[in-house]
């Protein structure tokens, strides 16, 4: 073998061998991905914050006191169930927990470029000049630190009871997950304050923490079909009438039957029965919300008084009912037909006096169902031609804003028909446009008040049923804003 091709191969290999030691050293130099357990989701995987650290029922959970406080579990004070987080300052200035800390802290996994809602119900004890700043620590893909992402400052009043505060924060365009976070700071607060904290969500940015719709049979049978069509859905709306009563079990129930991430929202109207051991056997994690006798002010025989009075029992004995396993994945809710919200002497005003509307103690969310038959593409407070659907609206929202909870729409169509959908156009532009202008309105927070449901009557036997590709494209966007609707 001649001198020219030894140095030839010499030269070869000691070639390959630099290269190896160069990306040994870019390695050594890049930080590997650091393993934090995956925070479990909970209302359906629409919260990204789980059922523990985000009303903790069961403890504190995750959380960690960050700087200046000492944590504990509220269990005399709470906004909704029974416990909340309790942070206490040590000394005068700003106080501040997080959720997790080292590397047991939980990862959230997001998406670069994404706007997340960070949101919770407080209550302090101090007086004015108290402020809450939510803020995000992130990551990329490959482990490297990206540094906290706070939001705004939001002023809290002084002593006045839970106050929902919140805020958006867009994850940075390199981001993958976010750990230890969200992290809730109390600012200007002095030594041994209170700030109790509950319900804590983070959720893609979108007009509800659910966006779903009823199925063409109105009671969830055709679900996959829904869901492929126009899906995805995080909700449908199950219906037992006078006729039914709720079943003796959760197991076997339609319910049952939807996709474990799916919500359901059941209405029912037979008293009693089967309440206690459906409820009760209800599993832990699957979100479910309650109506007893939903739109009362079209269809109960009696006065608003006599039914708040037969709500108020149900909702007593649905919260008996649940159970350490379920007690943080069961609601109640009121439902309201906004229609009888009309303007006094429209011939549809029997709620505008507010009298079928029960007090806070018992509902967890108020509800409306709020068609448009002959719809504008204006938001629901903005639709006036539709024979003041608005004023509906905007009566019934003032009804239920003095309760101070969550709201939600459990039934909304646009250009339905009447009876048997006669004179129907789902398909019309305003639809499209209306889905647009409503999705950022109620994104907004009516009334300062967050949006749990957004739910479509998907169904042609009221001639609700959109299939045209606008409306269809519009629904799905509504749906997967920011991510929404693929935890």
């Amino acid at each position: 073998m001649t001198h020219a091709i030894l140095r030839g191969r010499a030269q070869l290999l000691m070639a390959i061998l630099i290269t190896i030691l160069l990306e040994l050293a870019s390695l050594m130099r890049t930080p590997s991905a650091r393993a934090f357990p995956i925070e479990p989701t909970s209302w359906g995987a629409a919260n990204l914050v789980s059922y523990n650290d985000s009303d903790f029922e069961n403890g504190i959970g995750n959380w960690a006191a960050y700087s200046n406080t000492t944590l504990s579990q509220s269990t005399t004070t709470a906004f909704l169930h029974n416990h909340a987080l309790k942070l206490t300052s040590v000394a005068a200035g700003s106080q501040a927990a997080k959720m997790g800390t080292g590397t047991n802290a939980p990862q959230i996994n997001v998406t670069g470029g994404d706007v997340y809602r960070e949101s919770a119900w407080v209550k302090t004890s101090g007086q004015s000049g108290r402020t809450v700043t939510f803020a995000d620590g992130f990551y990329d893909s490959r482990g490297t630190w990206l540094g906290w992402t706070s939001g705004q400052t939001v002023s809290l009043a002084a002593k006045a009871g839970w106050q929902y505060v919140e805020d958006t924060i867009t994850a940075p365009a390199n981001a993958d997950h976010m750990v230890g976070s969200p992290r809730i700071t109390e600012a200007n607060v002095a030594a041994n304050e209170s700030l109790w904290v509950d319900e804590v969500i983070v959720a893609p940015y979108r007009a509800a923490d659910l966006v779903g719709a009823e199925s063409d049979d109105g009671n969830c049978a055709q679900f996959s079909t829904a869901d492929s069509t126009i899906g995805p859905l995080q909700s449908c709306k199950i219906f037992y009438d006078t006729a039914h009563a709720l079943p003796s079990s959760f197991t076997g129930s339609v319910c049952d039957s939807l996709p474990a991430n799916v919500t359901c929202v059941i209405s029912y109207k037979v008293a009693d029965t089967n309440v206690g051991s459906f409820v009760g056997s209800i599993p832990a994690g699957k979100n479910v919300i309650l109506i007893y006798w939903q739109e009362a002010e079209r269809s109960w025989n009696g006065t608003g008084a006599s039914f708040v009075s037969a709500f108020e029992t149900q909702s007593n004995e649905i919260r008996a009912a649940t159970t350490t396993a379920n007690a943080e994945n069961v609601f109640v809710a009121m439902d309201s037909v906004a229609y009888q919200y009309g303007a006094v002497g429209s011939g549809h005003s029997n709620g505008t006096d507010c009298s079928f509307i029960p007090p806070s103690a018992y509902a967890d969310f108020y509800f409306g169902d709020q068609y448009e038959f002959v719809s504008t593409g204006n938001n629901f407070a903005n639709d006036t031609p539709d024979s003041g659907a608005n004023t509906e609206w905007n009566n019934w929202l003032s009804c239920v804003s003095p309760r101070n909870k969550p709201i939600g729409v459990a039934e909304v169509g646009y250009n339905c028909g009447q009876k048997d959908g006669n004179g129907a156009q789902p398909n019309n532009a305003t639809t499209t446009q209306a889905m647009a202008s409503d999705n950022s309105y109620l994104g907004r927070n009516p009334d300062g008040l967050p949006v749990v449901l957004y739910e479509y009557w998907w169904s042609h036997n009221v001639g609700c049923q959109f299939t045209g590709s606008s409306q269809v494209s519009e629904w799905q966007s509504i749906e997967k804003q920011n991510g929404g609707g693929a935890n």
